[in-house]
């Protein structure tokens, strides 16, 4: 590959996949028992607060419960993309979703549909190192600081880090319903590559 452009090699393809499966896990138990998404970067983190402050105003509790689709499956292999330090992958697969919104006294909405769950994570290109100044949260607390200084010691949480505990991290997910009439895999594909 070269300093730009798509990766036509899927040879760390398994790694992705874990790092995916890591994450739905991850997204799962937020939505089962509040426990924060490690892998999620803090936009990520910061809007499923957001939901779950605006749902509890509400007097509601919404769970979502990520399963594996049954029969046919329609997952692709990761697509890569990078620049000069990061290499972004797009990792897609079927996934079964419940979703259930509930007050204090009845459920009020439930659904189980088949949906496309897309992830894009990014990594740290293979021998490539950003710079100390790179803009970065720290994934303990949340404090905006750079990369340098999360070597050293976040200077809130005094939390220290180490590389490959900086990266990979989720920067973007999507669900799309494919029970939906308007969904269509070959638009998902040409807004994933375009």
């Amino acid at each position: 590959m070269d300093n730009f452009g798509l990766n036509t090699d899927f040879s760390n393809e398994d790694e992705k996949k874990q790092y995916y499966l890591r994450f739905i896990k991850q997204l799962s138990d937020w939505y089962s028992n509040g426990k924060t998404p490690e892998l999620a970067i803090e936009d990520i983190r910061f809007s499923l607060e957001l939901q779950k402050q605006k749902l509890q105003s509400l007097g509601l509790d919404m769970q979502l419960q990520i399963q594996k689709q049954e029969g046919k499956s329609n997952d692709s292999a990761p697509l890569s993309y990078a620049d000069n330090v990061f290499v972004n992958s797009i990792c897609a697969k079927n996934k079964r979703i419940t979703t259930s919104i509930r007050n204090s006294q009845k459920e009020l909405y439930s659904r189980t549909a088949d949906c496309m769950m897309t992830v894009i994570m990014q990594n740290l290109k293979q021998g490539c190192v950003p710079t100390p100044d790179t803009a970065m949260c720290c994934p303990h607390c949340g404090a905006p600081s750079t990369l340098g200084r999360l070597e050293s010691g976040c200077e809130f949480c005094n939390t220290k880090f180490l590389m490959d505990e900086l990266y990979p991290r989720i920067m973007y997910f999507f669900i799309n319903d494919l029970g939906d009439a308007d969904f269509d895999q070959k638009k998902l594909k040409n807004h994933i590559v375009h």
